[in-house]
């Protein structure tokens, strides 16, 4: 049996009975989908919690579904934070999209000196809005049911200051001595914070600081990959070696 269509809606709105479909997901439902009266759905919050549902009203602007049951789901075994040097362009959506895709679970995004400058609030608000959009998108293409973080940007020296001493940090660079294979553990760790640099790469300085913060300096051997790239390299070996990678595809749902 095939999966009901995925719905991202508030904490507030899942809470109800019957649950509140509005917005984007309410034109998507309507406008793409055109479900008629009926429809089994699932409905979930982004941060684990799910409702399965009928479609039981659709009105001008919102939909209201009848909750059949509710359940929790679980995230990725292994917890992935991607710090990643803001590219320029919109090369940024390629890594949220496959980044949601392969399980990471925060995207912080950074100003770091060769990045592209500080985005102004207006620009930041409307850019933030967008970000969010595309993982909510990949979220629900891939069947994920908790949607990664995407925090608004730093600078780099601010987000080496707030990682955990906990976990694994790698800092993907080039001119590392260092391959990945090198680093890796035997024991899964607690989390793995990946730091990937901009298009002109990490100044001396800023190198010295992730040194100094416990990053380990890697290279991803004799190709240069793009930023957009390297942090969406590392991810997918990571879950193989650690995560959910063994693991069986989610299981078909109904509401019944």
């Amino acid at each position: 049996m095939a999966d009901p269509p995925r719905f991202f809606v508030t904490p507030e709105a899942l809470r109800q009975d019957p649950a509140v479909i509005s917005g984007e997901p309410f034109h998507h439902l309507q406008r793409v989908l055109r479900l008629p009266l009926g429809s089994p759905l699932l409905l979930l919050d982004g941060t684990g919690n799910r409702a399965y549902a009928k479609l039981a009203q659709i009105k001008k602007s919102l939909a209201l579904a009848s909750v059949v049951r509710r359940d929790t789901a679980r995230e990725t075994a292994l917890p992935i934070v991607l710090m990643q040097s803001l590219p320029k362009g919109d090369k940024f959506d390629l890594t949220l999209q496959k980044g949601t895709e392969l399980g990471i679970t925060v995207f912080q995004p950074l100003t770091s000196r060769y990045s592209i400058p500080e985005l102004p609030p207006q620009r930041l608000a409307t850019r933030l809005a967008r970000w969010q959009k595309i993982v909510q998108e990949a979220c629900r293409q891939s069947r994920r049911d908790l949607l990664p973080e995407v925090k608004p940007p730093i600078s780099l020296q601010t987000a080496i200051g707030q990682t955990e001493q906990q976990g694994l940090k790698l800092m993907l660079w080039e001119a590392a001595s260092q391959p990945l294979a090198e680093v890796l553990p035997k024991a899964p760790p607690r989390q793995v914070v990946l730091l990937a640099g901009p298009e002109g790469g990490f100044s001396a300085e800023e190198v010295d600081l992730a040194r100094i913060a416990g990053f380990l300096p890697v290279h991803l051997g004799p190709r240069i990959l793009r930023t957009e790239t390297a942090g969406l390299a590392v991810t997918p070996v990571l879950q193989y070696l650690y995560g959910d990678w063994s693991c069986n595809p989610p299981e078909s749902v109904s509401p019944d």
